[in-house]
């Protein structure tokens, strides 16, 4: 893999597609630096050192930026390249949410269940293992013409 040079314009069409929220004077300048530690604080180390996650989780994501909770947490965000989830650690590794809907965005919080959240944004959706799921996986084996045994 070759080095970037951002000052011969060869690159810049596609880094301003892929850092919409950053302007490219901002790149080249050498302002904008991604930020791999506190995924790396959640995956563990990578093959490749902290400027080229190479471990297969931190490869499918990509930074996205920073932002601050009201309480001037810098909050990184890392969008995985497939699900286009967003996944939002700390400095500490500290999972983060916020609410989303109607293009408003809500306060950052920590996140209650961090696993659930790294979970969903790898595009796997937490379900409850309660007697309406279980109902549910037996009418559908029931309909794929399996036997049920329940008690």
């Amino acid at each position: 893999m070759r080095d970037i040079d951002l000052g011969t314009g060869e690159f810049e069409a596609p880094i301003r597609t892929a850092i919409q929220t950053v302007k490219l004077d901002q790149v080249k300048a050498g302002h904008y630096q991604p930020t791999w530690e506190p995924a790396i604080a959640v995956f563990g180390e990578c093959h490749g050192g902290a400027d080229r996650p190479h471990d297969s989780h931190l490869c499918s994501l990509m930074y996205m930026g920073t932002e601050r909770a009201d309480d001037d947490t810098a909050i990184h965000q890392y969008k995985h390249g497939m699900t286009r989830r967003y996944l939002c650690i700390d400095d500490d590794g500290v999972i983060w949410t916020r609410a989303w809907g109607n293009g408003q965005t809500g306060p950052w919080t920590r996140a209650a269940h961090p696993g659930a959240e790294i979970l969903r944004a790898f595009g796997v959706e937490i379900q409850a293992y309660d007697d309406e799921f279980k109902a549910e996986r037996d009418r559908r084996l029931r309909a794929a013409g399996y036997g049920v045994i329940t008690g």
